[in-house]
């Protein structure tokens, strides 16, 4: 395979359940193939890896508000990187898809299982006043 294929599931691999299963395979072979995963060994539930991808997440985050600083809402930026012009997505909506990236590879590394989570926090939320906490934002 090239370095410009991508690699999804293939039909050897576990059908997802869900949209989001489906979406965390895929993830997890991107950064499996891009050398991403390469420096987690050992006990993953202590040390430094968990704070790093937090701050990843979170820089990803930063980036979708500078981008929409320029009100840059989504677009192409197209480079010469390496001799080879790629088509990079750039402005709010992709920098919140690098986000969920991000928080979806972490729930597939951590073992977190984020759809149970949502429904659970979603169905807490319904039990909660409105605007609870009395806070403005």
């Amino acid at each position: 395979m090239s370095d410009t294929e991508q690699e999804y599931p293939s039909e050897q691999d576990e059908l997802p359940s869900s949209q989001i299963q489906y979406l965390m395979t895929c993830i997890r072979h991107l950064n499996t193939a891009q050398g991403w995963r390469e420096n987690l060994d050992g006990d993953i539930r202590s040390g430094y890896a968990f704070p790093a991808y937090i701050a990843l997440a979170h820089s990803e985050l930063s980036e979708a508000l500078e981008a929409y600083r320029i009100k840059q809402w989504t677009g192409t930026l197209t480079t010469g990187r390496n001799g080879v012009k790629d088509a990079k997505p750039v402005g709010v909506g992709p920098e919140l898809a690098d986000t969920m990236i991000r928080i979806l590879d972490m729930c597939d590394i951590w073992g977190i299982d984020i759809e149970k989570e949502i429904t659970r926090v979603l169905d807490y939320g319904w039990t909660r006043p409105c605007q609870h906490g009395g806070k403005v934002l």
